[in-house]
């Protein structure tokens, strides 16, 4: 009996090597880096899934760019090359957009998660470059930050973005992060109770499923994987001591950049998430850091992992776009 194939959807965040870039620090060395990283392993790919490889790249162009470079569209029009690179294979282009804003008192960079109306104008910026810069409107996003609301959701819809890639199941708030700049207004989106499969957001809460299409925002969020890492990680007795007091399944983001034991077994849980879903997607992240950064070292470690593992002949990579569920379906079955 042949297995089902699993979409999988690696999206790049597309940024400054700097998570808040200074005057001696306005590199974007690790795009041009990870292009060519996926330009080695894109052959590879295709011959374990024996099927195209479409990598989502997901470009910074909010106020922050807009601030430090000059251009919302920075990266566009100074990396031109890589920009073109990916448009010659056909890898689709999103947008990934931080709620960052500066405080001209202090001198320093934050996160605003509280002014809804900051958080709308952060995405029109963003889309208003990104149309001007490719010619086109943005279809998919993936907020940065960990950070996804009702207010930016809507904003989402507003302008006619269609797949969000921002929920991370799992992930509990966050009150100080290096992705929030020097501090965040609010904690970041708590993710512990949304879906770990594909679905419609109904209107009054954007962690819940809609159950008609009536009540369903036209936006599909695309969960990115989450698994029980801890699980895997603990003795087994201790293992069957929590199943057997009930405190249930603690999922964890299976976040590529992270230091995980080995290739083999990120893959290992990433196949068991995706069982766990019914094969419905697996989702994950990565980031353009610089070359040599630690995170980087990571997740160029787990893709290339993946070249040899079992998993690979199961794994369809597709655009984000086609994980979209029609206006007539609310959740996956």
């Amino acid at each position: 009996m042949n297995e089902r194939a699993i979409p999988i959807v690696w999206a790049i965040d597309v940024e400054p090597d700097a998570a808040v870039p200074t005057a001696a620090e306005r590199q974007w060395t690790g795009f041009d880096h990870l292009v060519a990283t996926i330009d080695r392993l894109r052959p590879q790919l295709e011959a374990r899934t024996g099927a195209p490889v479409r990598i989502p790249w997901i470009v910074r162009m909010d106020p922050m760019i807009e601030s430090i470079f000059g251009h919302a569209d920075h990266v566009v029009r100074e990396h031109a090359k890589s920009i073109d690179r990916l448009a010659s294979v056909g890898d689709p282009i999103g947008l990934h957009v931080h709620p960052f804003r500066f405080d001209p008192e202090r001198s320093l960079w934050y996160t605003d998660h509280t002014d809804v109306d900051w958080a709308r104008h952060c995405i029109a910026t963003a889309v208003v470059a990104y149309t001007a810069a490719f010619g086109c409107a943005p279809t998919f996003i993936r907020m940065g930050g960990y950070f996804l609301s009702g207010p930016a959701t809507d904003a989402m819809v507003d302008h006619g973005l269609r797949v969000d890639l921002t929920s991370e199941p799992g992930r509990l708030a966050a009150t100080s992060d290096a992705s929030h700049g020097a501090y965040a207004t609010e904690p970041s989106t708590d993710f512990t109770v949304f879906p770990r499969r594909r679905y419609r957001p109904s209107s009054a809460d954007v962690s819940v499923p809609a159950t008609t299409a009536a009540d369903a925002r036209s936006v599909t969020v695309v969960p990115l994987t989450s698994y029980d890492t801890h699980a895997r990680l603990i003795p087994r007795h201790r293992a069957l001591a929590r199943r057997l007091i009930r405190r249930g399944p603690k999922y964890t983001p299976l976040n590529p950049w992270r230091d995980w034991p080995s290739a083999q077994w990120f893959w290992d849980c990433a196949a068991n998430a995706a069982k766990q879903v019914g094969d419905d997607h697996l989702a994950f992240a990565s980031r353009t850091l610089a070359a040599d950064d630690v995170g980087a070292v990571n997740q160029d470690r787990v893709l290339e992992g993946l070249v040899h593992h079992p998993l690979a002949a199961r794994l369809r990579f597709v655009d984000p776009l086609d994980l979209e569920l029609d206006g007539d379906t609310t959740r996956t079955a």
